[in-house]
């Protein structure tokens, strides 16, 4: 639970403190891994087992699961589809100033 707290801090400071537009977007994927962890450490429960019936009462809630494999794929997505528009952004910076990028963010 530490290394997931520590995680999200480090994903944090990362996007306030540096001024670099891709790294700013890593560390926001490193403060969205250290939640997945978070997550995946408090819904453990200690001698669970599979969610498939055998009698018992005791087995592993499978809705934390499916929830955290829908974190991940998000989380991935959401890093391939900003990386694509950043690179894209950063492309066009040198051809054109930034009056001309928040003229087309407007319209």
């Amino acid at each position: 639970m530490n290394a997931s707290l520590l995680m999200i801090f480090l994903g944090i400071f990362g996007v306030i403190l540096n001024k670099n537009i891709f790294i700013k977007i890593l560390s926001v994927e490193v403060s969205n891994i250290g939640s997945v962890m978070l997550f995946i450490s408090t819904s453990y429960s200690e001698g669970s087992k599979p969610p498939i019936f055998d009698g018992s009462l005791a087995y592993a809630d499978p809705i934390p699961q499916a929830v955290i494999i829908t974190a991940i794929v998000i989380g991935f997505s959401i890093l391939a589809l900003s990386v694509s528009i950043i690179s894209t952004l950063v492309e066009n910076l040198n051809r054109e100033n930034s009056d001309d990028i928040e003229r087309m963010t407007d319209s």
